[in-house]
């Protein structure tokens, strides 16, 4: 795609800046005028985008016909963070910008730069690019931890002596990560939503596609980072492990105690290793993870304070209300009944 512009209006520097750094350099001089082309980058963001706009015609969230893939539009910016539990999934955003904090932990994702989170994780997110002309639009694929680790198995059998003498690595490293957009990758997630348009194709081809996805992402620069969630050697699959079962047994009592010992480990060293992952401490994890789960059965299943405060392990109304207003900046009551704000 060829673009041009008068160099008596904007030099090519200056043009080059307005467009975000995305543009390629100058490739064509004239007297009169310059010729710049948009690189491959931009060209496979630009297909992206219209194959989810597709499947994503106005603002909010589609689930697919393929139960790991659902696609999000949003056509304003957000008004204020919102509190959100992801799963392990990969984001990948076509059009537009978003951030993510964990517990003060800033990451940005946009057409640049893609999201992985390898185990639950509780986050304030807020779409920073969008407008009704450019909406934000992104997907998200569920990564499902077998066949993550069906894989890093089988690349691990067939990497070189050398490139197996390299893993031997054993950081600790965070639950999640930004990496850079490629365009294999690009072109991979393309193929997963054209399947959307055939049955037989969603049913034999789109597994395929998923798992060529996943190899992608496991042979990117940051890979480190998600193949140490499923290999059992690794302290980060201990904590995920860990996190797997706050996230099943959140609303009955629990000890860190019990938790080091079911991760194999002293209270200390859990408590160390988990902080490294999760960014929170296990209590802050699970204090989270009990108020993201009441704020859900207040505003989705209009549960009353006191039922919720109970059903996610709460013992005290005035402890959970205290606890709930800290940490969303409202009172549970607002929630639940928005017209007393």
């Amino acid at each position: 795609m060829i673009l041009a512009y008068s160099s008596n209006i904007h030099p090519p520097s200056l043009y080059l800046a307005k467009l975000g750094g995305i543009m390629k350099k100058v490739i064509k001089q004239s007297p009169g005028s310059s010729y710049i082309r948009l690189n491959k980058s931009t060209v496979m963001s630009n297909k992206l985008a219209q194959a989810i706009k597709k499947h994503a015609p106005a603002q909010g969230i589609f689930q697919s016909a393929i139960t790991e893939l659902a696609f999000m539009r949003m056509d304003t910016v957000s008004s204020t963070p919102s509190p959100i539990v992801y799963e392990p999934s990969v984001y990948i955003v076509a059009q537009g910008s978003k951030t993510a904090s964990l517990a003060g932990e800033l990451y940005t994702y946009n057409a640049l730069n893609y999201l992985v989170l390898s185990l639950p994780l509780p986050l304030q997110c807020e779409v920073t690019m969008a407008s009704a002309e450019r909406p934000f639009l992104a997907l998200k694929l569920s990564i499902r931890p077998e066949l993550l680790s069906e894989l890093v198995i089988e690349i691990e059998r067939l990497a070189s002596p050398k490139k197996q003498a390299a893993k031997a690595r054993q950081t600790t490293e965070r639950g999640m990560y930004v990496a850079a957009m490629s365009d294999t990758l690009s072109s991979a997630v393309i193929r997963l939503i054209n399947t959307l348009d055939d049955a037989a194709a969603i049913k034999l081809i789109a597994p395929l596609v998923i798992k060529e996805i996943l190899f992608h992402l496991l042979k990117a620069d940051q890979a480190d980072q998600l193949k140490a969630f499923v290999c059992q050697d690794r302290n980060d699959y201990r904590i995920c492990n860990s996190v797997n079962y706050i996230q099943k047994n959140f609303h009955q009592p629990l000890e860190i105690e019990q938790l080091a010992s079911l991760a194999g480990m002293s209270p200390s060293s859990f408590h160390h290793y988990f902080k490294l992952v999760t960014n929170a401490s296990p209590l802050q994890y699970i204090k989270s993870m009990r108020l993201h789960a009441a704020r859900s059965k207040i505003l989705l299943n209009s549960l009353s304070v006191g039922d919720a405060a109970f059903q996610v392990g709460y013992t005290s109304p005035s402890q959970f209300s205290r606890e709930y207003k800290r940490f969303f900046g409202t009172a549970p009551s607002l929630d639940a009944h928005p017209m007393l704000s």
